[in-house]
């Protein structure tokens, strides 16, 4: 069917997506599988939800640029 996402090899034999190989090479995965990951609170292991400790300077410095510029412009703007 034309526009499916059926994965099929040359001879007709419907092959897995390639994202499904558990071998693909960290250089496939952003951060090289080294990722920000969750990792358990270290305040409250047991009682808060995970988080990610360890954002990248990259990561921070665009989300400082779009959406934290934005929210402190408009808590500036509602807060006068």
């Amino acid at each position: 069917m034309p526009g499916s996402t059926d994965f099929h090899s040359p001879d007709g034999v419907q092959a897995q997506p390639p994202w499904t190989n558990p071998d693909l090479p960290p250089d496939q995965f952003l951060y090289q599988r080294l990722g920000p990951w969750p990792q358990p609170a270290p305040a409250y292991p047991m009682t808060r939800p995970p988080e990610v400790l360890k954002i990248p300077p990259v990561e921070a410095a665009l989300w400082d640029e779009t959406i934290g510029a934005r929210y402190v412009e408009t808590v500036l703007e509602y807060s006068a």
